[in-house]
């Protein structure tokens, strides 16, 4: 079963509700994830930013796994690095990556390094 690594895009609402179900299911925080839900409007708002990435892996069309990461600017360089803010694998739901979620992690690193031109740091 096929893996996909995506970047949601700031059309792509179905993906960011993905996101924030996995990360309410495996943080066991409904609370916080689900209960005050923003708009469409903000999150197409937060997915156009250049300070935030969303990524997702997708497994037969659903959403297994998320990262939300944060570009911060430096101040000892010129330079700026994403700070990964959560991540999360539904591991019952993941067949290929069950026991490691470093796999994700090293994947979406290199997603970010590719298409941003920045270094991701935890």
């Amino acid at each position: 079963m096929k893996i996909e690594i995506k970047k949601i895009e700031s059309n792509e609402h179905s993906l960011m509700e993905g996101m924030l179900d996995v990360f309410a299911e495996a943080f066991e925080d409904s609370e916080s994830y689900s209960s005050k839900r923003p708009t469409p409007q903000y999150m197409a708002k937060l997915l156009k930013s250049e300070s935030f990435v969303g990524l997702v892996a997708v497994q037969e069309g659903q959403v297994i796994g998320a990262l939300a990461a944060y570009e911060l600017m430096k101040f000892e360089q010129e330079r700026s690095e994403f700070y990964i803010y959560d991540l999360a694998v539904l591991e019952k739901k993941s067949t290929r990556w069950r026991r490691d979620k470093t796999d994700f992690r090293a994947e979406t690193n290199r997603g970010i390094q590719r298409s941003e031109g920045h270094f991701c740091a935890s």
